[in-house]
């Protein structure tokens, strides 16, 4: 019984593979290629050699003249293409003082391109280094939300996000005006060198000790958005205010809300005054406003 593959039967197109493999960069291997294209074992020969042209002469040659003869026992490097024919992930160093060396990544952990990853050098061979795959790095953040703290040796930033494992230094200049102890919104810098990441200060949000400082890291943590869509927008512009209907029209009262200040919707108010009710002597008179909310147009 043949598996349904999405695929026609036969050998495909330079093109066809080609667009295959950009696609499935993480199922590539020759095993993959066979299945997807419903290939059969006396195909596998052909299959190879159709491989064999698409790869860059170089990488084929497996050759690099300018690859170093040694490299640190263990490293992070960056997945820039996946091998064709194996399909094992290819890597250079993140250092560049370690030149570009290609690396042939091993292991039980699946990484594509653009994903950087701690690997412990095996051997070298043809000009090519084998490494195995320690542990996958997480990708930094491109803006965080976090803690301005000054220092002698440089100015720091402390993530209010606990999945984010390291502090960020401030660029010179960068930290946007913010004090010790503001909660600020930072855009990560490139890294282009060993050691703490860099970061510039876009936005300084207040004082994290401030009551709406906890709403903040929690809208940061989950991503939730804070820019309402355009349908949303013109939906709340064509709205009118409520007919009065049986209501009582208070809109004369001095009510006063009595919502905290973090609040984002003022729906409660309150009013009072001393009690002319000879019946209430010393008493007032409370009225308590709330918005009907379940009011639709």
């Amino acid at each position: 019984m043949t598996k349904k593959t999405g695929h026609k039967s036969g050998l495909p197109s330079r093109d066809e593979l080609l667009a295959h493999i950009r696609d499935n960069p993480n199922a590539s291997s020759r095993r993959d290629l066979m299945r997807a294209f419903g290939l059969k074992p006396s195909d596998k020969a052909a299959l190879k050699d159709l491989l064999r042209e698409i790869k860059p002469r170089k990488e084929r040659d497996g050759r690099d003249d300018k690859a170093p003869s040694r490299l640190p026992s263990t490293l992070i490097v960056e997945v820039f293409d996946i091998d064709a024919e194996e399909g094992e992930a290819l890597a250079h160093p993140v250092n560049p003082e370690l030149g570009r060396p290609i690396i042939h990544l091993r292991g039980e952990t699946p990484l594509g391109i653009g994903e950087s990853a701690l690997v412990r050098i095996e051997g070298r061979r043809r000009g090519r280094f084998a490494a195995h795959v320690l542990r996958r790095m997480e990708r930094a953040p491109e803006r965080v939300l976090a803690v301005y703290r000054p220092a002698p040796d440089g100015d720091r930033l402390q993530p209010t996000d606990r999945k984010v494992r390291t502090e960020f230094l401030v660029a010179p200049g960068q930290h946007g005006g913010a004090k010790s102890g503001e909660l600020v919104l930072a855009e990560v810098l490139p890294q282009r060198r060993l050691g703490m990441p860099a970061a510039r200060v876009i936005e300084v949000l207040g004082s994290i000790n401030a009551p709406r400082a906890a709403s903040l890291v929690a809208i940061h943590a989950h991503e939730i958005p804070t820019e309402f869509p355009s349908d949303a927008l013109a939906q709340a512009g064509r709205a009118r205010p409520a007919p009065m209907g049986e209501r009582e029209d208070l809109r004369s009262l001095p009510l006063i809300t009595i919502d905290g200040e973090d609040a984002r919707d003022f729906d409660d108010a309150v009013f009072a005054e001393p009690d002319t009710d000879p019946a209430n002597p010393g008493g007032f008179h409370l009225i308590v406003a709330i918005a009907d909310v379940a009011w639709i147009r």
